[in-house]
């Protein structure tokens, strides 16, 4: 069976849509072609920490949650998580609530 005219008829169904989207919402349409384009967000390494060899030394995994936490302000995008060993490898994004089934709306 030949999906190819079935298919072709769909997507310009989407573009037509995601057009009119755009239209309307023209902020939230450039953030989604962002997103799943691969794009970045302007000025996302500004959000980083900057450190240098006189600042206080730290172990691994607090640089990481420093630079993930960082991330995340740029990233909405970003999920993660590692359920029990979250305070022990320090992942937890301080920005955002946990993503439970009573609070769908972290990350």
């Amino acid at each position: 069976y030949d999906h190819k005219e079935a298919g072709a008829a769909a997507e310009a169904a989407w573009n037509a849509k995601f057009q009119a989207y755009a239209a309307a919402f023209p902020a939230d349409a450039a953030e989604y072609t962002r997103r799943f384009t691969g794009g970045l967000p302007a000025n996302w390494k500004d959000a980083f920490p900057r450190f240098t060899p006189a600042d206080k030394g730290l172990a691994t995994r607090q640089f990481s949650e420093k630079a993930l936490n960082a991330a995340a302000t740029v990233f909405p995008e970003l999920v993660g998580g590692s359920a029990d060993l979250t305070p022990s490898n320090l992942t937890h994004l301080t920005m955002t609530g946990d993503f439970q089934k009573d609070t769908p709306v972290g990350r």
